[in-house]
């Protein structure tokens, strides 16, 4: 009797109450992302975002258990929002697969099914529908990074769209001081429908791996980049400490950066005390700090030149969109920041300049 009162109240209290059959994970040997499992016509798919499978590579699709669901053919591409598709083979998760539904209009209630990674439960989030555009859903939940690629269920229980990802954006502030940039994480709030007509491509056409390469690249760049540009923002006479943490990219600039200032916290008080005495290695010190501060702006530069690919899907070109407007304000401070250092003496740079507090 208890299990069956139970049973009656996730009945009445949790209408959207699909079986677990059709959740599953994409995953490689170091990390997994939501997906499910839905019905096209004849045939069955495990779905997912695209923004999911940026980082994943090669990929498996695997269910709650850990089994391997087998698949048939290669991964399609939705060409105007952010959805990934596979298909499975026939007969498996018939019965479990997901229906495509729709929505009627804004304000109807809805469900993220999601699985929490790393507990390996599913979740259910309700929600509400506070948009509907041609190929997107805003919900009013903000969803983790972990639930790209979770399904985004109707009152009925089937499935109208696909949970996509937020973004890092740089906030930059007014002053010079360390705390000059900080990344900012933007959630996520909107999903791609299933149920409208949807253009698949391949992802040789929309070339994908390549996109999010250059996409994934950037994010991690973006989120490395900020300790050091806050450092060199305050004062870009000084070395770097070790307790930033220097990536590959970036090794042989700051060695060279870090070699050639060792000694300039003895030189430049010197410069203070006599500047036109002492004119000739303040000029060569300033010099020298410029054109290191020009090479330094030559990554977001390059991350800019690399976000002009020619995408091939709106999704793609929206992502990177975003990137290329991220590096491009960095740049544009950056520029700011090297002309105001050809006109300034290396003793007037203050870390802890009016305006903030040094961080």
């Amino acid at each position: 009797m208890l299990v069956k009162a139970i049973f009656c109240f996730f009945v009445l209290c949790c209408p959207v109450f699909p079986a677990r059959g059709e959740l599953v994970y994409f995953a490689n040997i170091a990390s997994k992302q939501c997906g499910f499992i839905a019905r096209d016509g004849e045939f069955c798919y495990a779905y997912t975002s695209q923004a999911a499978l940026m980082g994943l590579g090669a990929f498996a699709v695997r269910t709650m258990s850990g089994s391997t669901v087998q698949t048939e053919g290669s991964l399609e591409l939705s060409r105007d929002s952010d959805i990934a598709r596979i298909r499975i083979q026939v007969g498996t998760f018939a019965e479990e697969a997901l229906e495509i539904g729709s929505f009627s209009d804004i304000g109807d209630d809805a469900v993220v099914h999601s699985l929490l990674i790393p507990e390996n439960v599913d979740a259910r989030t309700p929600c509400n529908v506070t948009g509907i555009g041609v190929f997107y859903l805003g919900i009013s939940v903000e969803t983790a990074d972990e639930a790209s690629g979770a399904s985004v269920l109707n009152s009925e229980g089937k499935v109208v769209g696909v949970v996509s990802m937020g973004y890092d954006e740089f906030d930059i502030a007014s002053h010079w001081n360390e705390g000059k940039v900080k990344l900012l994480r933007r959630p996520n709030s909107v999903a791609s429908r299933l149920d409208v007509p949807i253009m698949w491509i391949s992802t040789e056409d929309a070339g994908f791996a390549r996109a999010a390469s250059e996409i994934t690249n950037s994010a991690a760049l973006m989120r490395e980049f900020v300790p050091l540009l806050n450092f060199w923002c305050a004062d870009p006479y000084r070395p770097i400490p070790k307790d930033i943490e220097i990536t590959r990219e970036l090794g042989a600039w700051a060695r060279d950066h870090n070699h050639k200032t060792k000694a300039y916290h003895t030189i430049i008080p010197r410069i203070k005390e006599d500047p036109i005495g002492r004119k000739a290695i303040l000029l060569s010190i300033m010099r020298s700090t410029n054109d290191r501060a020009v090479r330094l702006a030559n990554f977001p530069r390059g991350r800019m030149r690399q976000m002009q690919l020619q995408w091939q899907t709106s999704f793609l070109r929206s992502l990177g969109s975003i990137h290329l407007d991220n590096w491009k304000r960095i740049t544009e401070m950056m520029d700011a920041r090297i002309a105001d250092m050809s006109y300034r003496s290396p003793h007037t740079f203050d870390p802890k300049e009016a305006g903030g507090s040094e961080e």
